[in-house]
């Protein structure tokens, strides 16, 4: 059976085409990001902006035709913090629904959570080792600590970085004091996760699901730092990144305008708005836990997703 699996993010749509080939392995046919800004212009307020909803609807127009192309058989469609936040969300999943032909599940972030875990333990080498996995959107951050066996904690927290920039005045390029309230709220909406959670356990990893995780892997290389396979398989699909190579990246971000960074080799134009606070959301992170390196990972919740409707969600990984 073939499947589509189409992510409604905040800042991006995904598509990913998958299905089981003759061994029972899940195998991954096509995949497509595209920047829709469903949360520009509203997300502040908790709504979608009706040009956001053309962007959107669009969008799954061209998702539609690409998954009939491929003659699929079912389409799992997933709205997350945008959608889940907004009070006219109805008006927009009423028409996406047409389009698509599909249901939109619009999940809590619990579920968002255990679905990004699910898709980032198939890119890793198994391990028993505690990591803390961290996706950041455009609505909400995920941050899941487990092991390749199971969830021990997963939690959603309402800071992705569309919100942030629509709650703070961030200069550009930022400033100091800039840096400092925005490290003093990610203080605040974590500190059930700093003071209550994280001791509990022994991270020893942090691992970065795609995303802006993969804007930074793909900025360090043209500074001079050689990323290295985080698996030994023959497919890749995470990566070491050392934290002296990413703190090149932060020193080559912070100090830039919208402007110059749209010209940064290895960054997605689109991603230029909003990867100034993502950085520092990182670098906050890194530092609090004092860990060395990072692995950042291709898969998120839509490898998840797949790897659920196939297998359950407490299939091992083979």
């Amino acid at each position: 059976m073939r499947i589509a699996v189409i992510d409604l993010g905040t800042n991006t749509f995904n598509l990913l085409i998958a299905e089981l080939n003759a061994e029972k392995q899940l195998e991954f046919l096509f995949r497509d990001r595209r920047p829709v800004f469903l949360g520009r212009n509203g997300i502040g307020q908790n709504i979608i902006a009706s040009d956001a909803m053309l962007r959107a609807w669009e969008v799954l127009r061209e998702y539609r035709r690409v998954s009939q192309a491929y003659r699929v058989e079912k389409i799992l469609a997933y709205g997350t913090s945008a959608i889940r936040s907004a009070h006219n969300a109805s008006e927009f999943t009423a028409e996406a629904e047409k389009i698509l032909g599909a249901q939109i599940d619009v999940i809590e972030g619990s579920e968002e959570a255990g679905l990004i875990y699910m898709g980032v333990r198939q890119s890793i080498e198994p391990t028993r080792e505690t990591f803390l996995i961290v996706d950041i959107g455009g609505g909400s951050n995920e941050l899941i600590i487990g092991n390749s066996e199971s969830i021990f904690w997963k939690k959603s927290y309402p800071i992705g970085m569309a919100r942030i920039k629509a709650q703070f005045e961030i200069s550009d390029p930022i400033t100091p004091s800039g840096i400092d309230s925005l490290n003093q709220h990610f203080e605040s909406v974590l500190s059930d996760f700093l003071q209550q959670v994280l001791p509990k356990y022994s991270v020893n990893t942090i691992i970065g699901a795609e995303g802006a995780f993969e804007s930074f892997l793909h900025m360090a290389s043209p500074m001079g730092c050689m990323h290295q396979p985080a698996v030994s398989a023959t497919n890749v699909h995470s990566h070491y990144l050392p934290y002296e190579c990413f703190r090149r990246v932060r020193d080559a971000l912070i100090p830039t305008t919208l402007d110059q960074r749209m010209k940064i080799e290895g960054l997605e134009p689109f991603r230029a708005e909003l990867i100034v606070p993502a950085v520092i959301f990182v670098d906050f992170l890194l530092n609090r836990l004092q860990l060395p390196r990072l692995i950042i990972s291709e898969y998120s919740l839509k490898e998840g997703a797949a790897w659920k409707y196939f297998f359950g969600a407490n299939h091992p990984v083979m």
